[in-house]
């Protein structure tokens, strides 16, 4: 069995569902989508954006097309911001 990690998701973040097709074209299905969050107390998302509730972690399932997937997600409830390491690394040095 596999540890699965979990997406660390600030409050506010829009989220895409980006689908490649069998001829290999790329589509933004993000509008289309169905967002089923396992535990709606933590976090909804509509039209795409996490609204976050609670701390926590649940599974978000995503259905466009047919196809649905599952990641685990744990809303972070206040802004952050990511910065590349090699970024902070050129900084330093």
């Amino acid at each position: 069995m596999h540890a699965r990690q979990s997406a660390l998701l600030a409050h506010g973040a829009q989220l895409q569902v980006i689908a490649v097709h069998t001829d290999q074209t790329i589509e933004n299905v993000t509008a289309q989508a169905v967002w089923m969050p396992a535990d709606a107390s933590l976090f909804t998302v509509t039209a795409g954006r996490l609204v976050g509730k609670a701390p926590g972690t649940a599974d978000l399932a995503v259905s466009w097309g047919g196809a649905i997937t599952r990641v685990p997600v744990r809303p972070q409830l206040h802004s952050m911001m990511w910065v590349p390491k090699r970024s902070v690394e050129r900084r330093i040095s």
